[in-house]
């Protein structure tokens, strides 16, 4: 899935979201496939994973958080992409975000103190025990 995202394949990460890829497969810190779409610019690919479940609340061993992404200073993309965008950015809303969104230390001071994702997140997963361990170490 990682490789798709990366080389922006919006087909073939359909096909292996059809085929059992996990959405909300998180790496080493943290990092989910949609958190590296929209990193990548990839919107349309982000736009799917949302619609297949992915977790807007997911967030990183550094605080990093997908909306902390969304609302870094953009490069120019293709029509599709930046309209692809705006419809991330509503969905990313309708899940509860506000923009701008917190700093990543506030997350991260958050994710510590058990209070995360925040009330009134609307499908969003608490982090991983092995995550909060890995913020601890830092």
């Amino acid at each position: 899935l990682d490789e798709a995202i990366a080389l922006n394949s919006l087909g073939a990460v359909r096909l292996l979201l059809d085929h059992g890829a996990d959405v909300n497969r998180a790496d080493r810190t943290g990092g989910t496939p949609l958190e590296a779409a929209v990193a990548m610019r990839n919107y349309r690919i982000a736009e799917l994973l949302l619609e297949r479940d992915a977790d807007p609340w997911a967030v990183g061993v550094n605080g990093d958080t997908i909306a902390s992404a969304l609302n870094a200073p953009i490069r120019p993309a293709e029509p599709i992409e930046s309209q692809a965008e705006s419809r991330v950015k509503a969905r990313l809303t309708a899940a509860g975000w506000r923009f701008p969104p917190p700093s990543a230390q506030a997350v991260r001071a958050a994710v510590l103190a058990g209070r995360w994702p925040p009330p009134g997140a609307q499908g969003g997963r608490p982090p991983s025990h092995d995550l909060v361990q890995r913020m601890r170490e830092l």
